[in-house]
């Protein structure tokens, strides 16, 4: 029998605490025997476990009592203490990060008796309190600033924080060390071959090769974007913001290349996810089990071919769930988002690359950013000039689970003077951009037609507020009408308002009809219609 027996409760019987509350209860001790008590030790820590291997950090530790107890007696010790920042609770499939106090009373000679309960810590939703994602941080410029109001952190609003995302390609080496590899392999395989010779006679190569032939795999991924970029040259990946990316929130992602040779492409496409990924065991004996938490696949670009020396730009527009859980890095444990990007090559070695990406409270990236929708347009204008991008029009009804993403393309430049009459009609148009696979293309055809006014019954589909990101030159504010242009079945357009007509554009209905003269100004390649905006 223990020479005490501990317990521990929570005051109320509270379990879940935000960040910077008062965590308050109280230690009881029941002695069994006299016993000497040199510190009743409380301490307040995480612990990532699961399928995994554990990691823990205290955070926080408070000596209760140190002297004698009598057998029989039975004290009680209050406590609190002030939950720290971040990380926050997550209970996964694999992984699980959970907040414990724990209390040991250090007895000389005699097992250490303990106790434990666990609790949960969450960040209020406006709360934008700088936190820790896990052991080792994941945002080190922000590790000293931890506990901070992101708004009172100044220096960031104007200094933003790179926080480059971690690319897991290998084509800048890979050659050197596909190389190195190949040469082991041959080696081994010579080695094998003199050794069985003797006894097997010829059927010792089947063998010899096997080395060789295993080495070759290896070197064959090491070295495939090295030869992928012998005819698309340099593929650059730009993810768009930079520094953090929040639940709810939208980037970008931008794919460019300028081809060194003739070639064609089969597909471009990419895929987002968000995995637990939990490490088990040591030595040879690790396991890696992963978990996906969310992914989706999206096509940028369709069957192509290119020419040398034609620039290509990929864009692509997502939004990530609103109940993305934020990144988490501690030893062996790991909840991790990536986009991964595949460019099919036909006959020849396709190119691949997976970019990491952090995950932040939404708070806490406004806080430092002002306006996260603003930060990410001013993102999108440094890759892309003065140009804007398009998104869906229905995004804000969207399901919250739902992932809004697309290639997207640039919109023509702010508004000219429209011409009356045109030698093309609305439909050949709308009909020219929605086959056109590249953004070069759809440029093309704006240039064509940006001083052409279309003219156009619209039959009233809804009607939506214009948001920041879908907004064209000088629409911001106003409202964005979907419907269809009566005489095209099967289409549907997006027409964007000047704010000064609110009150007319908020009284339509659906099945209502209006006269519409507008630009043609951009593309939404997830709905597949034509951005336009309207003329006053």
């Amino acid at each position: 029998m223990a020479k005490c027996d501990l317990s521990i409760e929570f005051d109320g019987n509270i379990r879940e605490y935000a960040i910077g509350d008062i965590v308050r209860g109280r230690v009881t001790v029941q002695a069994n025997s006299n016993c000497t008590c040199n510190g009743l030790i409380l301490t307040g820590l995480w612990r990532a476990h699961g399928h995994g291997n554990r990691a823990s950090e205290d955070c926080h530790e408070e000596i209760l009592f140190r002297g004698d107890w009598t057998a029989g007696q039975k004290e009680t010790f209050p406590f609190h203490f002030e939950v720290p920042p971040g990380p926050l609770s997550f209970h996964g499939h694999y992984l699980n990060v959970d907040w414990f106090v724990g209390v040991t009373a250090d007895i000389p000679w005699a097992l250490d008796p303990s106790a434990e309960e666990d609790f949960i810590v969450f960040q209020e939703k406006d709360d934008d309190t700088i936190i820790a994602l896990g052991e080792f941080g994941l945002v080190p410029e922000l590790d000293k600033h931890l506990g901070l109001s992101a708004s009172s952190v100044d220096t960031f609003k104007t200094h933003r924080i790179e926080v480059v995302s971690n690319s897991q390609s290998l084509s800048g080496m890979g050659p050197l060390i596909a190389g190195i590899v190949l040469a082991v392999g041959l080696l081994f395989s010579c080695i094998f071959g003199s050794v069985l010779i003797s006894d097997f006679g010829p059927f010792a190569l089947l063998f010899a090769v096997l080395p060789l032939a295993m080495t070759s795999m290896v070197a064959f991924f090491l070295v495939r974007n090295f030869l992928a970029e012998k005819k698309l040259g340099k593929v650059e990946v730009k993810l768009q913001p930079s520094a953090l990316f929040a639940p709810g929130r939208r980037g970008d992602l931008e794919v460019k290349f300028c081809p060194t040779a003739a070639a064609s492409l089969n597909k471009v496409t990419a895929s987002l996810k968000g995995q637990e990924r939990v490490i088990r065991g040591s030595g040879s004996n690790r396991t890696t089990h992963t978990h996906v938490i969310f992914e989706e696949d999206f096509t940028l670009c369709e069957a192509r071919a290119l020419s040398v020396g034609e620039p290509v730009t990929l864009q692509a527009n997502f939004k990530l769930p609103d109940n993305a859980p934020i990144s988490f890095k501690a030893s062996d444990n790991f909840l991790e988002w990536t986009i991964a990007i595949h460019i099919d090559i036909p006959s020849w070695p396709d190119w691949n690359e997976s970019h990491t990406f952090v995950v932040y409270p939404a708070a806490i990236v406004d806080g430092l950013f002002g306006d996260f929708e603003d930060y990410s347009q001013d993102n999108i204008k440094d890759i892309m000039g003065s140009s804007k991008p398009a998104e869906s029009a229905q995004a804000s009804t969207a399901s919250p689970d739902a992932l809004a993403m697309a290639p997207i393309v640039a919109v023509s430049s702010p508004e000219v003077e429209t011409s009356a009459s045109s030698d093309a009609s609305l439909a050949s148009v709308l009909e020219e951009l929605k086959n056109a696979s590249f953004t070069s293309d759809r440029e093309k055809i704006y240039g064509q037609h940006e001083s052409t006014s279309f003219s156009f019954d619209l039959k009233v589909e809804r009607v939506s507020e214009t948001s920041g990101m879908d907004a064209l030159a000088g629409r911001s504010g106003g409202q964005t009408v979907v419907g269809q242009p009566v005489g095209l079945e099967g289409v549907t357009v997006a027409v964007q308002f000047d704010a000064s007509l609110n009150e007319e554009t908020k009284s339509l209905q659906e099945g209502d009809e209006l006269a519409v003269a507008a630009l043609i100004q951009g593309w939404n390649a997830l709905e597949r219609q034509a951005l336009l905006s309207a003329q006053i």
